[in-house]
C-alpha cells in the first residue's frame, strides 16, 4: 500500500507516520497507511496482530506519542454505502454519506 495522494502532505504534520508504517510492515502487516486524515494508522494483516500493534505503538513511543491498537474484523458481506439527501441553508442539496467497513473491534 502506497498512498501518494494525501500521505505525503499529512506526513509533514504527522512526522512519526513513516516510522509507524515501517514498524508495522516489518512486524508482518500486509500493508499500512494513514487512516482518513489521520492521525490514525491502519495496518492490514492476516496474522501477527498483537506483534504489529505493539510495533506500531513502540514506533510512536519513540516520537513521544502513546496510542492504542484494536483488531477489527471485516464484515463478510463487504462494504455498503448509504446516501441521504441533505439540504443546506440556501436550499442546495448536499450529500451525506455513511460508510461501514468493520465490525466487532477487539483490543489486542
Amino acid at each position: 500500500m502506497q498512498d501518494k495522494i494525501h500521505q505525503p502532505t499529512r506526513t509533514k504534520i504527522f512526522p512519526p507516520l513513516p516510522d509507524i508504517i515501517k514498524a508495522a510492515n516489518k512486524a508482518g502487516a500486509l500493508g499500512t497507511a494513514l487512516s482518513g486524515g489521520g492521525p490514525s494508522v491502519i495496518a492490514i494483516a492476516n496474522k501477527n496482530f498483537k506483534e504489529i500493534g505493539d510495533a506500531m505503538k513502540q514506533a510512536a513511543k519513540k516520537h513521544g506519542l502513546t496510542g492504542i491498537s484494536k483488531r477489527l474484523e471485516i464484515i463478510n458481506e463487504g462494504v455498503f454505502l448509504s446516501c441521504d439527501e441533505v439540504v443546506n441553508e440556501k436550499d442546495r442539496p448536499l450529500l451525506n454519506f455513511a460508510e461501514s467497513y468493520f465490525t466487532s473491534p477487539e483490543e489486542l
